[in-house]
């Protein structure tokens, strides 16, 4: 009977999980709309449009790693519900955002967002990695990362096309302050809605039976007492992160862009689209990668991701039109498995403890989301859309990189 319950619990909690990532995947994802809608309608260049990406991954920086010692200390529902709540807050603030009629008045509430996604962050996937067989655990990352991206993939094809043609021509001739705020007033539905579905989240979240896996390794005096900090692997891969997060985010900021500068004809609501094939890409590989990683290992599968995407932004930045804006949408599907493989192997071996220490460590390297797409928006600022690219270039191969050490590795370790 006390088997049987356990065994419920936790696929109670495997469901919340991906509740959670899905619910990151679209917040997260809006941002690549909102990048090209409020450059148009606060008349921003490349650089100021990308604080948007620097202010909520800024968050990350500041909160992810006391939100791992909160959550080491307390428990993953604790995080959960935390992260619901903070979020919950920032989406309802865009009223205050709307009513200032301030672009850095839509910056605070995005940090505001952010630093609940930050806890959402730091508890989605070590807490996944535990709720099963430690032989399975990269594949059940990489299946629950997958709503992530189907989160990411739906938002923009729902929310995107209202938000890009709220104002119409006036987004792409901006004139007074109230031309302004009227084209910010529909930001004021999707994140009006989204805020109060992450407040009923939080409620049932409070309420489900989870196990708390953490309270039973504290009880472990050598869990209690070890530090993330002293395996290199783990540090290894918040380097992996900081760059991948990077480039995922600077390649979905610019997509909409990068369509423009190519003149690809479609009307200018509808290239959101572009957005949702990038993500869309990785929704796909998510769901196939989680039965391929049963024949190829994960750092074998980095290391193939990397270079692959590394040769199709080579492709779209040596054509043109179409042909190469959806090159760079299709890097998505190299994206798909790059994050929960990199994270797995970043945890692997570490108690839930540890784990959480840990993910906050690899969470706060999130912060490359900031880095990565302001430099690419000073060089495509200075020397055109393209140069950002070649940013994207460097951070894959870089990947390429932890993958090959990662395996590296665990050659040394099968040989002893």
């Amino acid at each position: 009977m006390i088997s049987s319950y356990v065994v419920t619990t936790r696929h109670v909690a495997l469901v919340a999980i991906a509740v959670l990532f899905f619910m990151m995947g679209v917040l997260t994802s809006l941002n690549d709309v909102l990048i090209p809608h409020l450059k148009a309608v606060f008349e921003l260049s490349y650089f100021q449009a990308l604080l948007i990406q620097v202010v909520w991954f800024l968050a990350y920086m500041v909160n992810s790693y006391p939100c791992g010692q909160i959550v080491r200390w307390t428990s993953y529902r604790t995080g959960m519900v935390s992260g619901y709540l903070i979020a919950a807050l920032g989406c309802l603030l865009f009223l205050f955002a709307w009513y200032l009629d301030n672009y850095y008045a839509f910056l605070i509430t995005l940090f505001v967002v952010a630093s609940g996604i930050s806890f959402l962050q730091v508890v989605s996937s070590p807490y996944g990695a535990a709720l099963g067989d430690p032989s399975t655990e990269h594949q059940r990352l990489v299946f629950l990362h997958a709503f992530f991206a189907l989160g990411t993939t739906v938002a923009p094809m729902v929310a995107g096309p209202a938000i890009l043609d709220s104002a119409g021509a006036e987004l792409l001739n901006p004139g007074s302050a109230s031309e302004t705020q009227q084209g910010t007033m529909t930001l004021l539905m999707p994140y009006g809605l989204l805020g109060l579905l992450l407040l009923v989240l939080a409620l049932v979240n409070s309420a489900l039976p989870m196990p708390d896996l953490i309270a039973e390794d504290r009880l472990d005096e050598q869990s209690a007492n070890d530090s993330a900090w002293r395996y290199l692997h783990t540090i290894f891969g918040a380097v992996a992160v900081f760059f991948y997060v990077g480039t995922e985010v600077l390649l979905g900021s610019f997509i909409i862009n990068y369509a423009l500068f190519e003149r690809v004809e479609l009307p200018y609501s509808e290239l959101s689209l572009f957005v949702s094939l990038y993500w869309g890409g990785m929704l796909i590989g998510r769901l196939s990668g989680s039965l391929l990683m049963k024949y190829i290992r994960s750092d074998y599968l980095l290391i193939i991701s990397g270079l692959g995407a590394c040769f199709l932004l080579v492709v779209g930045m040596t054509n043109h039109g179409l042909m190469a804006v959806l090159m760079v949408a299709l890097v998505g599907l190299f994206n798909s498995t790059m994050f929960p493989v990199i994270y797995g192997l970043a945890m692997k071996g570490l108690s839930p403890m540890v784990a959480t220490q840990a993910s906050g460590i690899v969470t706060t390297a999130i912060v490359g989301g900031a880095v990565i797409p302001l430099a690419g928006g000073i060089a495509a600022d200075l020397w055109g859309i393209k140069s950002a690219l070649c940013c994207s270039a460097f951070c894959y191969l870089i990947i390429s990189a932890y993958g090959v050490f990662s395996w590296r590795n665990r050659t040394l370790d099968e040989g002893e």
